[in-house]
């Protein structure tokens, strides 16, 4: 089931790709939302299914009546881009397992081609930079691996959103990243969270968006390129918070409350500092 839904999605995103039409969009939309529907009814995962329904339809309203840069805003919102992340939290939380990762990954995809016919680049593009930057300081103020792997996904999306900007082929090539990276983890997805998910999702070494990120740096030259090393000097900020948020919640009992509230303090504390 989900196999063929991977390809769905990409026969839909193609279609995206293909045609200029508010009315085929919407159609498409409405499309993904009836198959996550099916498959959060067939998970169990009911509250995510009545948030997501409410709030997709309701976006998809607002996306067809209106236009221009309001249209645009409502285009990011119903794709989850950072900063416009944050309704994320009351659909994904109440996901699990292989539904939780399809959500995050293969749900946003029809919406790519989308996001750059109607957006001017220029706008885009710095909005993204800021979304990036914003995912990278919340980090510091999350307190469970859901929440981690929630944040990372967002993040993770403007730099492929980045990479389709400059290259704007390489969206297919992002199909098919898409497609191998799905089909060798899948097995690790049904039995649950595993260090491969956490890994991919945090953008480490040699990683899909660590790819990515290469590729978005070699199209870039001069002030562009001083400026995406200080936005790579912000992700080792992310890492440190992370390493921490696992020394601590592997070390520390927080039944204990006053101890468990001292660390607390001290950990947000260190990451003040860091910033």
């Amino acid at each position: 089931m989900y196999f063929f839904g991977v390809f769905f999605f990409f026969f839909l995103s193609f279609i995206n790709f293909l045609t200029f039409s508010v009315i085929i969009w919407w159609s498409i939309f409405a499309l993904m939302v009836i198959y996550f529907v099916f498959l959060c009814k067939f998970d169990g995962s009911y509250v995510g299914l009545v948030n997501y329904f409410v709030i997709q339809e309701g976006l998809s309203l607002c996306f067809l009546f209106f236009y221009g840069l309001v249209q645009y805003i409502f285009l990011m919102l119903k794709c989850g881009i950072s900063p416009l992340h944050f309704w994320l939290f009351s659909v994904c939380l109440d996901l699990k397992g292989v539904l939780f990762v399809w959500f995050l990954i293969f749900q946003k995809m029809p919406f790519v081609p989308v996001l750059l016919y109607l957006g001017s680049y220029v706008f885009l593009l710095f909005f993204l930079l800021f979304g990036i930057f914003f995912c990278h300081f919340q980090y510091y103020f999350l307190s469970s691996l859901n929440s981690i792997l929630l944040v990372s996904s967002p993040e993770s999306f403007n730099w492929v959103v980045l990479f389709v900007i400059c290259s704007y082929y390489g969206f297919f090539l992002l199909i098919f990243f898409y497609l191998f990276f799905f089909w060798f983890l899948v097995s690790d997805f049904l039995v649950g969270y595993g260090w491969e998910l956490v890994f991919v999702f945090m953008n480490f070494p040699l990683g899909l968006v660590f790819m990515v990120k290469y590729f978005v740096l070699s199209f870039f030259s001069g002030f562009f390129l001083v400026f995406f090393f200080i936005l790579f000097f912000t992700v080792v900020y992310s890492y440190l918070c992370f390493f921490f948020w696992m020394v601590f919640l592997s070390c520390v009992d927080f039944d204990f409350c006053w101890f468990g509230f001292f660390v607390w303090f001290v950990y947000v504390f260190f990451c003040f500092l860091l910033v």
